[in-house]
């Protein structure tokens, strides 16, 4: 929780954030983004999403799997719950069928 609040405070409060990012000028995403658009070029990604978005989206979806992962659940649950995002990445989340 600690962790979701610090992330939600440097989200609301840009001041924070850019004194951070003083001390610590490495951009994560910079890098995540070159992959992004390399897949985008290698054809593994649909051209009709930007790097940015993909980036984000990436970056949300992953920085919230804890919620999908009660207490209990068995690493092979764990591994299914990331099997079905990844999933979820490549096919979308409209049935096979249409309808």
């Amino acid at each position: 929780r600690l962790h979701h609040l610090s992330n939600r405070y440097l989200e609301v409060d840009i001041e924070i954030r850019n004194r951070i990012m003083e001390y610590f000028p490495y951009d994560f995403s910079k890098g995540f983004e070159a992959l992004i658009i390399s897949a985008i070029e290698a054809g593994q990604i649909d051209q009709r999403f930007t790097p940015k978005f993909v980036v984000t989206t990436l970056q949300l979806l992953f920085s919230n799997v804890h919620k999908y992962i009660t207490p209990g659940k068995s690493s092979d649950e764990v591994i299914d719950i990331v099997n079905q995002m990844i999933d979820l990445m490549q096919h979308g989340i409209s049935s096979k069928n249409g309808g």
